[in-house]
């Protein structure tokens, strides 16, 4: 009998054989975990060798998961540089970018965005007149409620709180705003990340090793071989950026 022998290498996954390689079997495509086939998942032996199109196993992105919003498509996994659109139901508006796109490691680039309630929505709600007790913590550890909302424990509907990223952090998406409404707190979207300090600096006949380059990480001096270290050692990574003198 013919065999056609190693069916190839699949990069990202591998060929699974339902025989030995004869004419007339297949081979099967398995991606590992967090690579989804494109192309066929199969290749079948022929006289020729083996015969089909050479499928691929591609990184994914997972669809997002954005509350009260409508995804066209209908698509669970995306290839990187697939593009996916977004919009809010009615009721709602887009805070963010409309478009994201699939990048490698699973990120979607921009971030995936927010709907909340429109204009229209915020005002029928303050229409209710049930009122809310103090608004509970917010569930990034990184997000405050200002200060001069702190010890207040009873609020209008209508009424609205503001709050603010942790020191050493920054805003990078979302609203500070949460409204009370018919004895709920609208959800908070605020989105707070560790602040970056970029590079430590040069010096000469050294340099700096990273624990990394943002608020709380920590830069090291080393010298080249044949120096010795005079001065400040390390410099941590601050709210208002590297600390003492390069």
């Amino acid at each position: 009998k013919i065999r056609c022998g190693n069916a190839g290498d699949l990069p990202n996954g591998e060929f699974l054989h339902e025989g030995e390689g004869f004419i007339g079997e297949k081979v099967y495509a398995d991606c590992k975990t967090g690579y989804a086939l494109k192309g066929p998942n199969y290749r079948i032996c022929k006289s020729s060798g083996w015969a089909g199109e050479f499928p691929s196993c591609e990184e994914t992105c997972t669809a997002p998961t954005v509350d009260n919003s409508v995804q066209k498509g209908g698509v669970s996994k995306y290839f990187v540089g697939d593009i996916m659109n977004l919009t809010c139901k009615q009721g709602f508006q887009l805070n963010g970018a409309q478009t994201i796109t699939c990048r490698p490691s699973g990120r979607w680039q921009p971030q995936p965005p927010r709907c909340v309630a429109s204009k229209v929505e915020t005002q029928q709600l303050t229409d209710q007149k049930v009122g809310c007790q103090a608004p509970p913590a917010a569930s990034d550890s990184n997000v405050r409620l200002s200060n001069k909302y702190t010890f207040k424990t009873s609020f209008s509907s209508g009424d609205r709180v503001y709050y603010r990223c942790d020191v050493g952090y920054t805003s990078v998406g979302g609203s500070r705003l949460r409204m009370c409404f018919n004895g709920i707190w609208t959800p908070l979207t605020l989105i707070c990340e560790r602040m970056s300090c970029g590079h430590a600096g040069e010096f000469e006949n050294g340099h700096f090793t990273y624990s990394g380059i943002h608020f709380g990480d920590k830069a090291t001096a080393v010298c080249n071989k044949g120096y010795r270290l005079v001065g400040q050692g390390t410099r941590m990574c601050q709210s208002e950026g590297w600390d003492g003198r390069t």
